[in-house]
């Protein structure tokens, strides 16, 4: 693999694990009273949380690229 396939495999790979930390602190802030929220809204807040964090990765992925090509020449 190559550097940039490292780097973007590496990032994704800790936004993926980012993601279920979003449905547990939500879960506990509203477990502890920091948010009023029905319960059955949370799956639909994860998501959309979730796909919000793939597209800044998918936008933001050019300037990884870029930063690496500037520091590998």
């Amino acid at each position: 693999m190559s550097l940039q396939s490292d780097v973007s495999y590496g990032v994704k790979m800790l936004i993926e694990g980012i993601k279920p930390l979003v449905e547990k602190n939500l879960r506990e802030a509203v477990n502890n009273k920091m948010l009023t929220l029905d319960e059955e809204k949370i799956p639909g807040i994860t998501r959309l949380v979730h796909d919000t964090i793939d597209q800044g990765f998918i936008e933001g992925s050019d300037l990884i690229v870029n930063v690496i090509k500037r520091h590998t020449k």
